[in-house]
């Protein structure tokens, strides 16, 4: 039972890492009140980022872009022929080509 007291209640004579006063104690205390004070900021900054990608998520749940990929002469004929499959398409309810500009205004980001 000695022995375990001992164990529990530790070696009071052994050499301490940081002082328990002065500078060094001081600079202990300040780094892990920095330490801490990052952690909680990551943490508040990754719930946030979380959250604005859920609501980014949800605005393009229901959306989908297809884009045509054709020779110079067949833009037209393809662009029809996409849109005739998706208007008959079930689930869709509706689809439209954008314009240049609105190409632009997506692209204008990156």
């Amino acid at each position: 039972m000695a022995s375990l007291l001992a164990l529990v209640a530790g070696d009071k004579q052994a050499d301490r890492v940081v002082p328990p006063t002065g500078f060094t104690a001081r600079l202990t205390v300040f780094a892990a009140a920095a330490m801490a004070f990052l952690a909680v900021f990551a943490l508040a900054l990754s719930l946030a980022t979380g959250r604005v990608a859920e609501r980014w998520t949800s605005g393009l749940a229901r959306s989908a872009t297809v884009r045509v990929s054709a020779p110079e002469g067949q833009v037209e004929a393809q662009l029809a022929a996409v849109l005739g499959v998706l208007e008959t398409t079930p689930g869709i309810a509706s689809a439209r080509v954008l314009s240049d500009d609105e190409q632009r205004a997506l692209l204008e980001p990156w």
